[in-house]
């Protein structure tokens, strides 16, 4: 059975308010997923913040995953050096978790551009590589999550069911983000199928076909047939829900429970 969690996400309420964030997920869920992105990134975390969200952790009795940087963290790109800077956000951002006893790291690989097309695989060898090394470095698991950005020349990768294919042989993971998929048409079923052994986690949010990240019913997915499927395969990890008001948190938090 999947175990519902929150979905903190610090760039949003800030370091100050994560205490009082993480009090009011208790009421509900044991388990929280943190994004560690600019302007709360890793770079700006001191030992001392990474001890108190520790800490914070620890007294709340909280099973924790963290979200890499993604605002401005490119793993895809041909530039050397953005590439060199992104990766070691990942480093850090893997380290942090490690220092938090976080079970995972997400991570999106970014995007690429028409200009690309032909000869990206290289780039996403190169990301795929290097993220198994830090996850053999700090003992960690990392998991790769499905994009939906796509537009003019630029699209997010991975986008689809076939494109998630590079994390197979690899020592990653995946983790399922359903309004993201269901932004691509992508069939979440069909998905789930090809990467049961693979999954790690799920980012829950319901979505319209134009926006996501909106409260479970407030959009066209099917979750009733998302979570039968979820028991099917025997997906027993954390499924966060991710929205950013407390009020959608809340109805999309009793929505689920009738499912699970």
């Amino acid at each position: 059975m999947a175990d519902i969690g929150g979905f903190v996400n610090m760039p949003y309420i800030g370091l100050d308010n994560l205490e009082a964030e993480l009090s009011y997920f208790k009421r509900f869920v044991n388990n929280v997923e943190i994004v560690v992105d600019y302007p709360a990134g890793p770079h700006s975390l001191s030992d001392n913040d990474i001890k108190n969200i520790k800490a914070l952790l620890d007294s709340l009795e909280f099973n924790a995953v963290i979200h890499a940087p993604f605002s401005f963290n490119f793993l895809l790109s041909p530039c050397k050096e953005i590439f060199e800077a992104s990766l070691n956000d990942i480093k850090i951002t893997s380290k942090i978790a490690t220092e938090i006893d976080a079970k995972l790291v997400t991570v999106h690989l970014g995007i690429v551009s028409a200009y690309q097309k032909n000869s990206f695989s290289g780039l996403v060898s190169r990301a795929i590589r290097n993220l198994e090394n830090i996850s053999q470095e700090h003992g960690i698991d990392i998991a790769v999550e499905n994009l939906d950005f796509k537009t003019g020349f630029k699209w997010g990768f991975p986008l689809t069911t076939e494109e998630m294919r590079i994390v197979e042989d690899t020592e990653l993971f995946v983790t399922l983000d359903t309004g993201h998929a269901f932004m691509r048409s992508v069939d979440v079923k069909g998905f789930l199928d090809t990467f049961r052994k693979k999954l790690r986690n799920i980012h829950i949010h319901d979505s319209n076909g134009e926006k996501a990240h909106l409260a479970i019913g407030k959009g066209d997915i099917n979750f009733e047939k998302i979570f039968k499927k979820l028991r099917d395969i025997g997906y027993r990890g954390p499924a966060h829900i991710e929205v950013l008001e407390r009020g959608d948190f809340e109805s999309s938090f009793r929505a689920l429970n009738g499912l699970i």
